[in-house]
């Protein structure tokens, strides 16, 4: 796992409450009752998964560049999501139909089984509320 210089002491115990769940091995000493929100959650998300493989900002890829293996970034995605869209295409997948009828794919996107809706969902919310920019230099 790639070091995660952003997450704060109190989100590495949260961190690992929920592995903990996950891995139905309940922990106590190490639970938190922490109330994180919707913003916080999504930003942890974007930035622990979404960024493995999107760019934050640049435009849509052509079909053809899609075909050869680009990436949309995440500014594109959010002007042609929706919320629910969002939430499908990472938790289920989509087939992906590209100009020709004939050529569909399920696309090179990775489905995301073990977050939650309302995980991706915040996500959403984030990037709609931090909405990706340029570095500035």
């Amino acid at each position: 796992m790639p070091p995660r210089d952003y997450l704060h002491a109190e989100d590495m115990r949260m961190l690992f409450a929920y592995l903990t769940h996950l891995a139905a091995a309940p922990d106590e000493e190490h639970q938190s009752a922490r109330v994180v929100s919707w913003a916080r959650r999504g930003e942890l998300v974007v930035k622990g998964t979404c960024h493995i493989c999107h760019d934050a900002v640049g435009p849509r890829p052509s079909e053809s560049a899609l075909l050869r293996g680009a990436v949309p970034s995440l500014e594109s995605l959010m002007k042609n999501k929706s919320i629910v869209d969002f939430v499908h295409k990472a938790r289920k997948g989509e087939v992906v139909s590209y100009h020709d009828s004939w050529l569909q794919h399920r696309g090179r996107m990775p489905v995301f089984y073990y977050l939650r809706d309302e995980e991706v969902a915040s996500a959403y919310v984030y990037l709609a509320t931090y909405p990706p920019q340029a570095a500035r230099h």
